[in-house]
């Protein structure tokens, strides 16, 4: 009998500690979640931005989402603000895997381009999120530094990497990509670089696709990368003749499927 009251003594103590554990995790979830939101409204209008939530699992539950626990995954900002405010709350979105600063690149330009563009300065914020996988950087003002700072010291778990109409980088700025092992999709688009920037986009271990378009490389080039890398990578390049000024298009696939971008 004594051991029997005992047992059930230790089977209430644990039964008390196991909920009182999963209603700590349900408060952490609710409180994280509000300061999500708050980020979010301070560091931009609703209008300025858009985000897509995943629902995030009870820790000692982790079959169980509740959509109250829902954290920003993916973020694409319309307007930048000041890299102080981006500073102050950006963090605070811990979970975020996919940034897109100014929009995709479809977005029309007046929408994008002002005087709170992104620049070296927000560049250096961003790298610090820790599980971004995907970025796109449109229309910013950043320069060879900042992005050579962002490949030294940026989170090198990045898997995609798309840059387009930033007329402040060069060649120069790609230098250091090979730093991000993980990359596995580069996008290139109206840039101001030349051939020298195959020399960059050489030696990255796990890439499946790389899109060079309109930014001054050969089409001798991209074919060297091509024959460089061989069947197991994608490259597709975009330029114009020199001769008639006519838009020319070419695309060496890899063999296998296209790669599993989110």
């Amino acid at each position: 009998m004594k051991k029997r009251s005992q047992f059930s003594l230790v089977y209430l103590l644990g039964a008390i500690t196991l909920v009182a554990l999963v209603l700590g995790d349900i408060a952490r979830g609710l409180h994280q979640h509000g300061r999500q939101e708050a980020a979010l409204q301070a560091i931009s209008p609703r209008e300025n931005f858009s985000v897509r939530y995943e629902n995030r699992p009870l820790m000692f539950l982790p079959l169980v989402r509740w959509s109250a626990f829902r954290t920003p995954e993916r973020l694409s900002l319309y307007q930048m603000p000041t890299a102080d405010v981006l500073e102050k709350y950006l963090l605070t979105l811990i979970d975020l895997e996919c940034l897109e600063c100014n929009g995709p690149p479809g977005i029309s330009l007046q929408r994008s381009i002002g005087t709170d563009r992104m620049t070296d300065a927000h560049l250096k914020v961003i790298q610090q999120l820790p599980r971004l996988k995907t970025i796109n950087i449109f229309a910013a003002r950043i320069t060879d530094q900042g992005l050579a700072l962002f490949h030294e010291q940026g989170n090198h778990r990045l898997q995609w990497l798309s840059i387009s109409d930033c007329p402040q980088l060069t060649s120069d700025g790609l230098a250091g990509l090979e730093r991000f092992s993980q990359l596995k999709e580069i996008t290139l688009i109206g840039l101001d670089l030349d051939d020298n920037v195959i020399e960059h986009l050489e030696d990255l271990p796990n890439i499946q696709t790389i899109k060079i378009w309109k930014c001054n490389v050969s089409l001798e080039a991209a074919q060297g990368l091509k024959e460089h890398y061989g069947e197991h990578v994608t490259i597709s390049w975009s330029g114009y003749s020199h001769e008639s000024q006519e838009e020319l298009r070419w695309k060496g696939e890899r063999s296998g499927s296209d790669s599993d971008r989110p």
